[in-house]
């Protein structure tokens, strides 16, 4: 992608990535993936883990 594309689109291809990287954690939330798994992968804090599976209803995390 050429950079001036880039500058111009910058914010809508951020929030389409931060999307796709919520759908992604919410799938592995979903299937019981453990925390450390999203920590590692995502650059996530547990915390952030936490309270982002709080707001989509996911009571159960393993660690």
């Amino acid at each position: 992608m050429s950079e001036a594309v880039e500058r111009v689109f910058k914010k809508e291809i951020e929030e389409v990535a931060e999307k796709k990287e919520e759908q992604v954690v919410t799938a592995m939330l979903q299937n019981n993936e453990p925390v450390d798994k999203i920590v590692k992968y995502f650059g996530w804090t547990p915390e952030r883990v936490m309270t982002f599976a709080k707001k989509i209803g996911v009571t159960t995390l393993t660690l």
